[in-house]
């Protein structure tokens, strides 16, 4: 049996993911009320989308969140790249007018828990886990139907409906809005979150190229922290499975320093890439 809520805000969210929930704080921060539903247990446990970009530092300063993001994220000043063992240059990242507007590495992990906790401090809490199953819209609103736990459900109310959950979503299935574009089956990525001991020093961005691949390490700290990517090679054979210590340890070694010793390995991730873009016609 549905349960029905009177309209209890201007806007409601669906995701708490890192794009949902900074949508929560622009609006609370302009009065406006919001719920924000979320059908994931808990936050994410790991970094994922792990690079705070400038641009997005000057939102969040705007709002009076940047603080946060400055003690918890490590700034890239630059990054050396290599090609074939030869050092090409350095890619200076600061902005002369502003040069602490440094992309930053925080984890999307600690991402959603600060904006979760800013979140709580300004009276919005997520809901979850709710499944939103339905909606529908009038001249007036947009009425949700959520699934809980219990499987009960709920009728809930309000002006606006913001779609933030994810490749897919179901708003946007409702809505008959195209997801155009395609996942490249015959290309992977390997990534790791994982400390390396190498002849390099640590602290700074590396990119590491041959004709064979494109590696990239970018650290979280000074001590020899990364988050390492991998591409596929040529030579490599196409995977669906985690990609192993190993594997990544190899891949590594053949590409810089060949003593590089990967450990304490905090993720493992394959995956492969795709392009895609929500498309209303006639825009």
């Amino acid at each position: 049996m549905s349960q029905i809520s009177p309209t209890e805000a201007d806007v409601i969210i669906v995701g708490a993911g890192p794009v949902g929930l900074v949508s929560a704080c622009e609006l609370a921060h302009y009065g406006v009320r919001c719920r924000i539903i979320e059908k994931r247990v808990a936050p994410t446990n790991y970094s994922q989308a792990c690079m705070l970009h400038s641009q997005t530092q000057e939102i969040f300063e705007a709002t009076g969140l940047l603080d946060s993001w400055t003690h918890n994220g490590y700034p890239i000043e630059h990054i050396v790249a290599t090609a074939a063992g030869k050092r090409l240059g350095v890619l200076h990242l600061h902005d002369n007018e502003k040069p602490s507007a440094v992309p930053r590495m925080i984890g999307q992990n600690i991402i959603e828990r600060l904006l979760i906790e800013h979140l709580q401090r300004v009276g919005i809490k997520v809901e979850r886990p709710h499944a939103v199953i339905s909606f529908e819209q009038d001249d007036d609103g947009v009425a949700v139907t959520l699934l809980h736990p219990d499987d009960s459900q709920e009728v809930i109310h309000a002006r606006w409906l913001i779609s933030a959950d994810g490749a897919n979503s179901l708003i946007r299935k409702t809505l008959g809005i195209p997801f155009i574009g395609e996942r490249n089956a015959q290309m992977d990525f390997i990534q790791a979150d994982a400390h390396i001991r190498w002849s390099y020093p640590h602290g700074e961005g590396r990119v590491f190229l041959t004709s064979e691949r494109f590696v990239s390490c970018l650290p979280f700290n000074a001590d020899g922290y990364y988050r390492i990517l991998c591409t596929h090679g040529h030579n490599d054979v196409l995977h669906n499975d985690t990609p192993t210590q190993e594997e990544i340890q190899t891949i590594l070694r053949s590409v810089s320093d060949p003593e590089a010793e990967v450990y304490d390995v905090q993720w493992l991730n394959r995956l492969h890439p795709q392009h895609r873009k929500a498309h209303i016609s006639g825009r």
